[in-house]
């Protein structure tokens, strides 16, 4: 790893903690925060990468930089948070559009199968020809079938607490559109977490969630070198998000109830951190399974 890449990782870190706290000048650390940018990408354009690992260490830099704008930048401005911490609506005087659902319950299933099936070819699919998928198929940790039952009935508990969670507080003023790049990265990360530790023989008690630390800079119980894995890839994840929730409200699934078209988003989503955390070299014990992607 370049010196120079571990030092604006660690300082932008330090800038999302400062920004969490609950006093924050965030005006204030936004100006320093644009200011590391100028200096980063002054200094990358001096310092070109010239292996995967440092590409990724780069792309692991960017992708603090998008968690900090998604958390503190111009379009936080245009989002309202209250209680719940979900995000409203904003009323521009045009009314809020809350459409009945066009589908029969009948064609539920093939939604939620719509869904999932677009979202796996998504995260096999590079951006372009010069770039990387999220997911490869090549695992280099595989895991028994009673640690692949654990953790997906974890994936599968998670899913239905957010599920339920955003039905219980969206009152049909819901920008959910906003919220699912959180929430999306949330569930991607700690379900790697997850993954990470029960590869490595580190599960006991089962792993916490509260959805509001969606919309915090949230820490994960993990060793530096695998969070930076996954800050390497903040922007294609945040990339699936957009195109997954364009597809959705394309084809207006979102007017249907949320286990329709809310589920299988998140549920896919923390598989996909749990088979990227399989892809990684970081998790080396040569556990047993043949389930893929």
């Amino acid at each position: 790893m370049k010196d120079f890449i571990i030092k604006y990782y660690d300082r932008m870190r330090d800038y999302l903690l400062e920004a969490n706290a609950e006093n924050a000048d965030i005006e204030s650390i936004t100006f320093e925060v644009d200011r590391l940018k100028e200096e980063y990408y002054n200094e990358t354009d001096e310092n070109t990468a010239s292996t995967d690992s440092e590409f990724e260490e780069q792309d692991a830099v960017c992708g603090l930089f998008k968690k900090f704008d998604r958390l503190h930048g111009e379009d936080s401005n245009f989002v309202v948070r209250e209680e719940s911490l979900l995000a409203k609506k904003m009323d521009l005087g045009f009314g809020i559009d809350n459409s009945p659902c066009p589908y029969s319950e009948e064609d539920f299933p093939k939604i939620q199968k719509n869904i999932i099936n677009y979202m796996i070819k998504r995260a096999k699919t590079a951006e372009d020809e010069y770039s990387k998928p999220l997911l490869k198929g090549d695992a280099q940790s595989q895991l028994s079938q009673e640690q692949m039952e654990y953790i997906i009935n974890n994936i599968t508990r998670v899913s239905h607490s957010l599920t339920d969670y955003v039905n219980n507080y969206d009152h049909d003023d819901w920008n959910w559109q906003s919220d699912c790049r959180f929430i999306v990265q949330y569930v991607f990360e700690k379900a790697a977490e997850l993954t990470y530790k029960v590869v490595m023989g580190e599960t006991s008690d089962e792993p916490g969630h509260d959805i509001r630390e969606a919309f915090t800079y949230f820490q994960l119980s993990v060793p530096d070198n695998f969070q930076m894995k996954l800050d390497s890839v903040v922007d294609k994840i945040d990339s699936i998000v957009l195109d997954t929730t364009d597809f959705i409200e394309n084809n207006d699934y979102h007017l249907c109830n949320k286990l329709t078209w809310f589920y299988p988003m998140i549920y896919n989503a923390a598989l996909n951190g749990m088979f990227y955390t399989l892809e990684q070299h970081a998790c080396t014990p040569p556990l047993h399974s043949t389930m893929e992607p």
